[in-house]
């Protein structure tokens, strides 16, 4: 695997330096792109940690917007098919596997990121290990869900209390416990990755989860209060960490030119 190098570089005012992680899939991608831009222009020197695929997609409009970006050479020993170099492009869902343990390659080349004296990690939550690595490198590191709050305490309730094991059919709706409402769903409702399988993936996800957590600074969210206030005050009881709301991050000063240059290289 090659390592980190900076493809390209914008002056930048200010003093604070922020890395963003997304997980190379286009759902992740987006809206952590958009939400550098908002911290650039106000905050921070951001960099954005990208695929080859997606700084293809995203140069031009990063380098307007004063964003500096680094390149990861995507894993290509994991079993993954030629070309699949994103999550949205694999043929089947059998191929998550590889997928997943090419991303986990991206550990080593991670640690290059000292380097770049960031003062603080934003990562996707789909990389958990980006929070034992940024602890160890002794950088805070806040994690992006990539979803919203209400989705997040659906997701972390299912994956803890695994409710869905007392239920008989695919049919049959059962409670989702421990949140502000009562919502019920069925096993058919449920995405294939958050069901039980029998096998060491889930434990090994529950795990890895609760790990990072405990090191992980915060919870950066493309939400607003005012659309979730009562699952931000849940998210931040439950997690035991703080919610930053910043949603949402599409309306954050992206230029109609830049979101029709993104749409237009993800359909290429």
């Amino acid at each position: 695997m090659s390592t980190a190098k900076q493809a390209s570089t914008s002056a930048s005012p200010h003093h604070h330096r922020i890395i963003f992680f997304p997980l190379p899939a286009p759902g992740h991608v987006i809206p952590m792109v958009d939400m550098a831009k908002i911290f650039t222009k106000h905050v921070a020197e951001c960099t954005l940690i990208l695929t080859p695929l997606y700084t293809s997609w995203f140069e031009s409009t990063i380098n307007r917007s004063g964003l500096r970006l680094i390149t990861f050479k995507f894993p290509s020993e994991t079993g993954l098919p030629a070309g699949c170099k994103s999550s949205n492009v694999l043929p089947s869902r059998n191929h998550l596997g590889h997928f997943r343990k090419a991303i986990n390659l991206l550990k080593q080349p991670f640690w290059e990121l000292r380097a770049h004296n960031p003062e603080a990690v934003v990562s996707d939550a789909i990389l958990p290990w980006t929070a034992i690595s940024s602890a160890k490198l002794n950088i805070p590191r806040y994690l992006c869900p990539g979803i919203s709050c209400f989705a997040l305490s659906v997701e972390r309730s299912i994956l803890f209390n695994r409710p869905q094991q007392n239920v008989a059919s695919e049919s049959d709706p059962f409670l989702i416990p421990g949140l502000p409402d009562q919502i019920y769903i069925t096993k058919s409702q449920l995405a294939q990755t958050t069901l039980p399988d029998g096998n060491l993936s889930e434990l090994y996800m529950r795990v890895h989860v609760q790990e990072a957590e405990k090191v992980t600074a915060g919870y950066v969210v493309n939400t607003f209060y005012e659309l979730e206030s009562t699952y931000i005050k849940h998210c931040e009881r439950d997690i035991g960490k703080p919610i930053f709301h910043v949603g949402p991050v599409c309306l954050g000063g992206v230029s109609k030119e830049d979101a029709a240059g993104t749409w237009q290289g993800i359909g290429s």
